[in-house]
């Protein structure tokens, strides 16, 4: 959407080696996504200047110390905008967790934030099993 809307923007798409290659399978079949850069997360340090960072999901999967990487990038530190969906709490029962606090919103304006009303519960053996709430922020950096 964002290559339909915007056609001479510069697209990166960061991801885990094994995503990428399935992603990358996809996205080049894709005429108008062939341009799309996909990188692993050792090379997004070669990224120096982005204007929107945008992940569903993803950063509530790392580990603590690899998102504090991660908010340390180049590109993060000079993004102009964060948007961003992840679970409010995520609890790995290996001594650690992400949870909302671990985002840097601090340093945006918000523009938008909100718990998602969707996925609050799933059905596993005819139980309803109650999942972490889900938010979604989107701020303009300060």
């Amino acid at each position: 959407m964002l290559r339909c809307e915007y056609p001479q923007s510069r697209l990166y798409l960061v991801d885990l080696e094994k995503q990428l290659q399935y992603a990358k399978d996809f996205l080049h079949t894709t005429h108008e996504l062939r341009s799309i850069d996909i990188l692993s997360p050792k090379d997004a340090s070669k990224i120096k200047d982005i204007d929107v960072v945008a992940s569903f999901g993803a950063m509530c999967e790392m580990t603590k110390e690899y998102l504090d990487y991660y908010f340390r990038l180049p590109f993060f530190k000079s993004n102009k905008f964060f948007f961003h969906q992840d679970r409010i709490k995520k609890y790995y029962g290996y001594g650690y967790d992400i949870s909302i606090f671990d985002y840097p919103h601090n340093e945006y304006d918000r523009i938008f934030f909100e718990v998602d009303p969707l996925y609050k519960f799933t059905f596993n053996n005819w139980m309803k099993i109650y999942m972490q709430p889900i938010f979604t922020f989107i701020g303009k950096r300060k």
